[in-house]
This record gives C-alpha cells, structure tokens and sequence, in this order.
C-alpha cells in the first residue's frame, strides 16, 4: 500500500537520570513506542492516491491523529518509565513515500499533458476565431470599398452630367445670344431704311415711281443693301438668307409696313 512520510518534533526534558542509566538503550524504546502508537492510529490502510487534492486530505487526515499528546500513550508511558517527560509533540510535515510519490508524479504529468492539451486547443479555438473575424472585417472592407467606389462613380456621373448640361446650356444661351444679336443687326439695318423711306414719303415723295425711277432707285440702293432682311438676289454682291421663320415674318411685316 502507498505510504507517507511524517516528520515529528518531540519536545522531552529528563526527569530522573537513574532510570535513564537503567536502560541500554533509551532511544530504541523511545522509538519503539512511537512506532507502536502509530501503527495502532494506522491501522487501516490509507486511501488510494489519484491526485494532488487526495494526498491533501491524507496529510490532513494524518496531521489531525497525529496531534497531541493523547494520540501517542505508548510513547509517553514508555518515556516515563525510563525517565523522560514528553513535553509536547508537532507533526511538521507529511511528505508521501516512494510509491505515492510515483502516482503523484504521474497523475502529475498526465494533468500536465491535459492541460497542455486544453490550452493548445484553446489557442487553436482562439486563433480561428481571430481568423474568422479577421476574414470578417476583411470582407466588411470590400464591401465598404464597393460601396465608396460605386458611389464615387455615382457622383463621377453625376458631375459629368452637371458638366455637359452646364457646356450645353451655356452654348445654348451663347447661341441665344447670337441670335438676339443678329435679330438686333437687322432691326437696327430695317429702321435706317424705314426712317429713310418714311422722310421721303412725308416730303410727299410717290415712293412706287421714286424707287422705279432711276435716281431713287440710285440712291436707295446702298442703303438697302446695307440692311440684309431687305436684300434680294438682284445684287450680285448680296444674298439674304433667313435663319428661322420668324425673321422671315419680320422681314415681311418691314415691307408692309412700306
């Protein structure tokens, strides 16, 4: 059976040297009560030991009998027949013996193993799941990616779009403004001619025989070469075009106005 080890601080003191020089050999019986007291405190065997916490409970087990001086009467009656007053007696240590101390020693490193175990597949656990997470917050970046790419191309677009409508209002309004001024060239052109044809026919100038005379056709001539709206194709130097119908209308509503 397993066995422990139990260390022992006896205090005794020599009541009577007489009885002390009576004996051959003190010590020997000392030790030889001791030894009886505890094979009488253990007489059952002790518990198998599996693991650290049963070698515990055996050293409290053991400490508990072996305290006090009622736990060792052969050890004392014998100490006063030869002499010797056992004062008190301490358990110091209880340390467990070669074979215990072999299956202590294996449990030992068995628990060691597992938990060796344990904490790799925990490290293995943890480090997958860094893994995973990991592989997660990657793929939630991709996702932002696309995200502010798309929508960096959404707003590319967007202000392209803005652009060509800008370019193409702006032409607009410059071809707005081309026309406006051209419409304005030829009023301006128009009036010169209205106002000289208007004197002429105040002063009570026949203005059909003055512009079928020689003279008046002479002397109208350049003035309505000068405004286009009233140009014909007569004038080889000079072609009046239209750009859109409502040149045209003014242009007529001029000649009546004649």
């Amino acid at each position: 059976s397993a066995k422990v080890h139990a260390a022992l601080a006896i205090t005794y003191k020599i009541d009577s040297i007489d009885k002390v020089r009576m004996h051959k050999d003190p010590c020997a019986s000392i030790c030889a009560a001791l030894m009886g007291d505890i094979q009488d405190l253990f007489s059952e065997n002790l518990q198998t030991v599996t693991s650290a916490a049963d070698f515990r409970s055996i050293q409290t087990k053991v400490a508990h009998k072996m305290s006090g001086s009622k736990s060792f009467p052969n050890l004392i009656g014998t100490g006063e027949s030869i002499g010797f007053s056992i004062d008190s007696i301490q358990v110091l240590e209880v340390t467990p013996g070669r074979r215990m101390q072999k299956q202590l020693t294996t449990e030992h490193e068995r628990e060691m193993r597992m938990n060796t175990q344990v904490a790799n597949k925990e490290s293995e656990i943890k480090f997958q799941e860094l893994e995973l997470e990991e592989r997660r917050k990657k793929m939630e970046n991709e996702v932002e990616l696309t995200r502010k790419e798309a929508k960096m191309q959404a707003e590319l677009a967007e202000e392209l779009h803005m652009q060509k409508m800008a370019a193409l209002n702006q032409e607009q309004e410059m071809a707005k403004m081309r026309k406006q001024e051209r419409l304005d060239s030829l009023k301006a052109s128009d009036e010169l001619v209205l106002n000289f044809l208007g004197n002429l026919k105040e002063l009570g100038v026949d203005m059909s025989t003055y512009l079928c005379t020689e003279a008046g056709n002479k002397a109208a001539k350049k003035i309505i070469y000068r405004a286009p709206s009233l140009a014909t194709s007569s004038d080889p130097t000079t072609t009046t075009t239209f750009t859109d119908v409502e040149e045209k209308k003014e242009w007529n509503l001029n000649m009546k106005l004649l």
